[in-house]
């Protein structure tokens, strides 16, 4: 998820790589451009994204906004509706919302078949 949330430009200084590979080259200097895990801020840097998503998406994609606001921790969702239509309908705005983000949701779990068949293996 870390990989897909760019970082502004602004601050990419923030974020610098020296590397060499031998010790007689000279230094090459590597900007990052999204947000780096391993540092203090991507797990806010996410939980931002994905509610500005929800925020920006909400007139269009209800559902998958009301879920993205309540039930993500981080980079997983567990969620569920009270009927199998109900939430084909989550489950489908929830890929439009990500995808709008340039994310995609991966390891799906269900207790019904038909919430996986449309569901890349």
């Amino acid at each position: 998820m870390y990989g897909q949330i760019w970082v502004n430009p602004d601050q990419c200084n923030f974020q610098c790589i020296l590397w060499k590979n031998r010790s007689c080259e000279e230094l090459s200097l590597y900007k990052l451009l999204t947000v780096t895990y391993g540092t203090k801020s991507p797990p806010y840097l996410a939980t931002r994204v994905l509610n500005k998503l929800a925020t920006d998406e909400r007139k269009k994609l209800p559902l998958a906004s009301a879920v993205t606001l309540k039930d993500f921790y981080v980079d997983d969702v567990l969620s569920g509706a009270d009927n199998v239509s109900s939430v084909l309908k989550l489950q489908q705005e929830l890929i439009s919302l990500l995808k709008a983000g340039g994310m995609e949701l991966h390891k799906w779990c269900a207790n019904n078949e038909m919430l996986l068949e449309n569901v890349p293996t």
